[in-house]
C-alpha cells in the first residue's frame, strides 16, 4: 500500500526564493532539483509525475515533500566536523590567523597588515 502524499504548503517567501533557485545558473543540480519538486509540489502535481519530470524515483519526490512539510528551507545542523570558511572567517582570515601562530606571530613580533 502506498502511502498518501504529504500536502505541502509554500512558507511566506518561499516561491521566490525557490524560483530564483531554479534560475540561477549557479544552484547545484541536486538543488535544483529539490527546488523544482517542492515547487511542484505546491501546484498539487502528482508524486509520480513530479518523479518523472524531474528525473528522480518517486521516494525522492516523497522524502523532500515531507522534509519541506516538516522544516521548510532550514537546513537541519549537520554531523561531524564544523565547516573551516564561514561566512565570516573567509579563507583569507583563516590563513593570515594559521600563519601567525606558525611564525609565532603574537609574542611581539612584527606582522604587516594589508
Amino acid at each position: 500500500m502506498i502511502p498518501e502524499a504529504r500536502e505541502v504548503r509554500l512558507w511566506r517567501g518561499d516561491r521566490k526564493k525557490l524560483e530564483a533557485r531554479c534560475r540561477s545558473p549557479r544552484t547545484m543540480q541536486q538543488d535544483l532539483k529539490r527546488a523544482r519538486i517542492v515547487l511542484l509540489a505546491a501546484d498539487r502535481v502528482s508524486t509520480r509525475a513530479i518523479a518523472k519530470e524531474v528525473g528522480v524515483q518517486p521516494r525522492i519526490v516523497s522524502l523532500w515533500r515531507r522534509r519541506y512539510a516538516d522544516h521548510g528551507l532550514k537546513d537541519k545542523p549537520r554531523p561531524g566536523k564544523k565547516p573551516l570558511y564561514t561566512p565570516t572567517r573567509g579563507f583569507w582570515n583563516c590563513w593570515t590567523s594559521r600563519r601567525r601562530r606558525a611564525l609565532g606571530a603574537g609574542l611581539g613580533l612584527y606582522w604587516p597588515r594589508h
